[in-house]
């Protein structure tokens, strides 16, 4: 896959939940282990500054995963689980 052509990209900003606190160094197979306790994710991944994003197939397990997993303990870090918003772009300005 190319730089920036991730499944994430493609998934309904919906069914993805936005992680904070992550530690510098880990795998997405931890990441998403650590996110099935809420459902089964389709995608995990890390980016720079501890954040990541989590991809579902429903808001169900979108929600569940918000409730069950912000707070929680991943690697030695509590990290936050938030509803995913899209970053702002200079023509929504």
């Amino acid at each position: 896959m190319g730089k920036g052509k991730t499944p994430a990209k493609k998934t309904d900003n919906a069914l993805k939940v936005w992680v904070g606190g992550l530690p510098q160094k880990f795998s997405f197979k931890a990441l998403q282990a650590h996110f099935h306790q809420a459902g089964k994710s389709t995608w995990a991944e890390g980016g720079k500054g501890g954040n990541g994003s989590v991809c579902y197939t429903t808001e169900a397990e979108v929600y569940n995963s918000m409730t069950l997993l912000n707070g929680s303990v991943f690697k030695g870090h509590i990290i936050q689980v938030d509803q995913w918003v899209k970053k702002p772009t200079k023509a929504d300005s």
